[in-house]
């Protein structure tokens, strides 16, 4: 007897079919790496800020429990691996500052003595020590907390007024003299660019803009020491000046988003004169022209770049 030939149909997955599946696996492994990175590092600054809180409680017991009035981080500090702490303190003065870095955390966190836990980086460039290691360059990353630490360099007729979150600033000169406010030092040294972004509202207008209103800025370059100006040959390499001014046109009456790059090095490959710097903003006086005599300004960020 002859048997005959059985058909037996096999149906498998199409390449349709196993490109959607693969396509789905993938996402939910994007997703979940993603959020195991962001929940990572949100337990990273959850450590950094309770490291900072810890270090500062700290020396202040040691400064009030002992005889010494040197501040410095104590012998039984412990802080967590990969934490870095730099103590800072200003020229003059028992106040101290404490900033805190893990390459794990995107944002910079500082405790100062009488500001407490802040987001940005400490005002002050005299370093009295590091614990934990080398202390990380702040690159891509804010380094600022709003208008915390400004400080009136010159004009005594403005009316002046920051938010309780210093985060948003109010200059109104009314008197034909400028007024120039201007923020902590911070280190550039091994950076390419300052990045600075704000968003602004004029309440005059400005001849330089016509219609609309303005906002200047200076950005002023030092050594090292954060005093010592020196020039910046890279930002306008024709003038070659130890202070930059900028101005952007500003909407009157609504917010209006304002972008600022400064070179400080061309190449990667070059060592910058500038180590330090600051940021000031303007209004009324010899610049009335370019900027409102009212200015409203929120949202400064701070950013130091490759």
């Amino acid at each position: 007897m002859v048997r005959g030939r059985e058909n037996i149909e096999k149906k498998g997955f199409s390449i349709v079919e196993l490109l959607i599946v693969v396509s789905v696996i993938a996402i939910i492994a994007t997703i979940s790496v993603i959020t195991y990175n962001g929940a990572t590092r949100d337990t990273h600054e959850t450590a950094l800020k309770s490291t900072l809180q810890t270090a500062y409680t700290a020396i202040a017991n040691e400064l009030n429990t002992s005889s010494t009035s040197t501040i410095s981080f104590p012998s039984t500090l412990s802080i967590k691996d990969g934490i870095v702490l730099q103590l800072t303190k200003p020229t003059t003065g028992d106040e101290f500052c404490i900033n805190g870095y893990d390459s794990e955390v995107s944002n910079r966190w500082a405790y100062h003595s009488k500001e407490k836990l802040f987001q940005g980086l400490c005002p002050y460039t005299d370093i009295v020590e590091t614990y934990g290691g080398s202390v990380p360059m702040a690159r891509g990353v804010v380094i600022n907390d709003g208008f915390r630490f400004w400080e009136q360099e010159s004009g005594t007729d403005t009316v002046l007024s920051i938010g309780a979150d210093n985060s948003e600033l109010t200059v109104n000169d009314g008197s034909g003299s400028s007024t120039v406010w201007t923020s902590a030092p911070f280190i550039t040294d091994g950076v390419s660019r300052i990045d600075l972004s704000m968003r602004a509202y004029g309440t005059s207008p400005a001849t330089y803009h016509g219609a609309n209103g303005g906002v200047v800025g200076l950005v002023k370059y030092y050594d090292a020491d954060c005093s010592t100006p020196v020039y910046n040959p890279y930002y306008q390499p024709t003038n070659n000046y130890s202070t930059n001014d900028w101005t952007e046109p500003i909407s009157l009456g609504s917010w209006s988003d304002v972008t600022h790059s400064i070179d400080i090095k061309k190449l990667a490959t070059d060592s910058s004169i500038v180590k330090c710097a600051r940021i000031s903003v303007v209004a009324g006086g010899g610049y009335a022209q370019y900027s409102a005599t009212g200015t409203k300004i929120k949202d400064f960020k701070i950013v130091l770049e490759d």
